[in-house]
């Protein structure tokens, strides 16, 4: 007696996948170092005129929207991975939402580009995981993760 094969069914006549933007398309990277986010942060008149001044110089770091007016919405919980470091959130006048990231962060608060930028040096002439794990701390994924981004 045979067992009997188990197939999955597949729907090929499904629609396409929805309008939903991807992960990670709803922030905005402003170029900002670590002290520059510790003095001006807290405060939204310091971010705005920086964020103003940031639009006139590359308007293509920002949304199109973001021309006809914007306010500060919210701060993002504290980053369990980056102490201190908090994102802000920016509504625009048609109501959709961003995230202002400063660039000296990772992609998903992996970790800051001080800590990884020796790393990830040697990661791209070829060095294994493993090395990168005895020398930096962390673990093989990590790493992998961070190459892979």
């Amino acid at each position: 007696m045979e067992a009997q094969k188990r197939t999955r069914r597949v729907n090929r006549e499904r629609s396409q996948r929805g309008e939903q933007a991807p992960r990670g398309a709803r922030q905005i990277v402003i170029p900002m170092t670590r002290t520059q986010y510790d003095e001006m942060w807290a405060d939204p008149r310091q971010v705005r005129a920086y964020v103003n001044g940031l639009r006139a110089e590359a308007p293509e770091l920002f949304p199109a929207g973001m021309a006809e007016g914007y306010a500060f919405h919210a701060y993002d919980r504290e980053s369990r991975k980056q102490q201190g470091i908090r994102l802000r959130q920016v509504r625009l006048k048609h109501q959709s939402a961003y995230w202002l990231r400063p660039s000296f962060v990772l992609s998903y608060m992996a970790g800051t580009v001080n800590e990884v930028e020796h790393a990830l040096l040697l990661a791209s002439y070829g060095v294994p995981m493993w090395l990168l794990t005895a020398v930096f701390g962390h673990n093989d994924m990590y790493w992998q993760r961070l190459v892979g981004l």
